[in-house]
């Protein structure tokens, strides 16, 4: 699947064509595709030297050739140097100029079917994703369990106790219908900045002094600080539900899995009739419980992302020596196993496994400790000691226990991400 961008507007394709009328920008300043912001750089600058208009008079060309040909390079420089307008380019048009051959470029037709590309590329987003959800659903399965389980018992058993459909996709409708929280954080976060920037430019003139400027790297920080904690805040216990009620038995809804499961309500609320006759001190509704092991989540899923991005870097470092160094067979032969999404996925999954397998113990210790009527909760376990005992119970094979769900859970996901054209970061979801 080729590089998926977001579609460009008719602003962005009356500037471009402006500049291409110059020329193919790559021919230009003898670049091709593959080649670097480094490589693109060094050749304009060394084109740039040798066209110079005052160079050219120097060495006796009172001609406008040089102007000419610095005009070209200036243009061709534009468009390459713009990471957006390159993508543009590589993406919608350079394909098409190949093919025709005689360079017309009909910008409308273009953003037309960038326009037709995003509603299929949303499509298959959203399909992938949706066929990924079984395979998730099982891998939590397996994962949280205490012992070794196989992957086609655990269906079994999930569509024996909830159907088919209800069995497979447990939860979904709750962590669905919960995204209308997440818009409305996101939203609140953005107006709030734009009414804290709105007094800051009111009470300061027009000037742009460094007092203003650093104001607004404040703001960016704070903002920035308040986004990752809301999010985290909002988040985990979203998960936290969304997985009780995937592993709970028949008959829990999400609401059940709330108010008994988590807050144990019912309990509570028993407890104070019966202690209030007996003078005595009832247990009290467990608002703790929607954070059960909150840090030590946070520290397992921070872990995982660094794991993930140290992958992602390993990946462009290979990429980049194998451009640059087309003979060294590591490189070559590195660089073309990770472009193929089936070992990429693999790799990721049999290193972030284990932290799934001991995230995936805290909704499973939660929810055990509600079926055997165990009062108070216990305590949540450090990763460490809880790895331990886990390892003592079972051994490693524990630790790899759920990969293969989780493996085709992953390629499906990767599948939708190379489809989703929005700039932001697609490992971003906390707690997933």
């Amino acid at each position: 699947m080729g590089k998926v961008i977001k579609p460009p507007t008719q602003e962005e394709m009356r500037d471009l064509t402006s500049l291409l009328s110059s020329g193919e920008p790559y021919e230009i300043l003898g670049c091709d595709p593959s080649s670097t912001h480094k490589d693109i750089t060094k050749g304009y600058r060394d084109l740039a030297r040798r066209h110079h208009p005052d160079k050219q008079q120097h060495n006796g060309n009172h001609k406008n050739d040089g102007g000419d040909m610095m005009t070209k390079i200036n243009n061709a420089y534009k468009i390459l140097s713009n990471q957006r307008l390159r993508d543009i380019y590589d993406v919608y048009l350079l394909p098409r100029m190949m093919d025709d051959g005689d360079g017309d470029i009909d910008g409308y037709s273009v953003v037309q079917e960038a326009k037709f590309n995003r509603v299929m590329l949303i499509f298959l987003d959203l399909l992938f994703n949706i066929v990924s959800i079984p395979f998730k659903t099982i891998a939590i399965s397996i994962q949280s369990n205490s012992t070794i389980a196989k992957p086609i018992p655990a269906l079994k058993s999930m569509i024996k106790r909830h159907g088919f459909f209800k069995g497979l996709y447990r939860g979904t409708a709750f962590l669905l219908s919960s995204s209308i929280l997440e818009l409305i954080r996101e939203k609140s976060i953005d107006i709030s900045f734009e009414f804290i920037d709105s007094i800051t430019q009111a009470s300061s003139p027009s000037k742009e002094n460094d007092s203003i400027i650093n104001n607004r790297k404040v703001q960016m920080i704070l903002k920035s600080f308040f986004n990752i904690t809301t999010k985290a805040l909002l988040n985990f216990p979203i998960r936290m539900i969304g997985n009780i009620l995937i592993l709970s038995p028949p008959g829990y809804n999400a609401f059940r899995v709330i108010k008994d499961v988590i807050l144990r309500y019912d309990r509570a609320t028993t407890g104070n009739i019966i202690m209030n006759i007996g003078n005595g001190r009832a247990p009290s509704i467990q608002w703790k419980n929607l954070f059960y092991s909150f840090g030590y989540s946070l520290a397992i899923v921070y872990t995982k992302k660094l794991i993930l991005k140290g992958l992602k870097e390993i990946d462009n470092h290979v990429y980049v020596h194998s451009i640059k160094d087309p003979n060294s067979k590591f490189y070559r032969y590195s660089n073309y196993l990770l472009s193929n999404t089936l070992f990429r996925v693999a790799l990721q999954t049999i290193l972030v496994n284990p932290f799934d397998v001991l995230h995936s113990q805290y909704p499973r210790i939660l929810l055990d400790s509600w079926l055997q009527d165990s009062i108070p909760v216990p305590i949540a376990q450090n990763p460490i000691s809880l790895a331990i005992g886990l390892y003592r119970s079972n051994g490693i094979a524990k630790f790899f226990n759920g990969v293969t769900p989780l493996f085709f859970c992953r390629v499906f996901e990767d599948f939708g991400e190379q489809c989703n054209f929005d700039d932001t970061d697609s490992d971003d979801d906390f707690f997933a």
